[in-house]
């Protein structure tokens, strides 16, 4: 459950309970309405911060030889973006112009590096019947990859 939804069953369980007659009970029910409704304010302002360094860093990406396919964005304590991203597998990377390029936009660079270290991943892994088919970068607090598969067979 998220934090979000936490804090808005407390409150409406206090509301309903009646305790928001008392001084005490409804500081509470107004604090975590306020809460709430400042954790909203701030996922939203660093979504878009977040939303404007990886627009500034896409042109680069995209020169490294990665096409973005899809993006999802989860706004929520924390915001996340989620690229989905294809490599074009014979693009040479010449990495120090690339990051140099991406120097000064801490996403951006995180973003390469993550890229390229699934890259690298990618290619020592092999699976009967499946071939690689994109990679997704979970652009968070904890940042996660995951390279995803599928089956050769069409169909499947």
């Amino acid at each position: 459950m998220a934090l979000k939804d936490i804090l808005e069953e407390t409150r409406n369980k206090i509301a309903s309970a009646g305790l928001d007659e008392n001084a005490v009970s409804k500081g509470i029910a107004e604090g975590l309405s306020k809460t709430f409704s400042q954790g909203q304010e701030l996922a939203t302002d660093k979504i878009l911060s977040l939303v404007n360094d990886f627009n500034n860093a896409l042109p680069v990406i995209s020169k490294a030889g990665y096409t973005l396919d899809e993006l999802e964005v989860e706004i929520g304590i924390p915001p996340k973006l989620i690229p989905h991203f294809r490599f074009d597998e014979a693009r040479v990377i010449d990495t120090e112009n690339v990051l140099g390029e991406l120097e000064g936009n801490t996403l951006g660079y995180s973003l390469m590096k993550a890229l390229m270290k699934a890259g690298e991943f990618q290619g020592k892994l092999r699976f009967e019947e499946m071939k690689f088919h994109h990679l997704e970068i979970e652009l968070s607090l904890i940042p996660v990859v995951r390279l995803s598969y599928k089956s050769e067979t069409p169909g499947e």
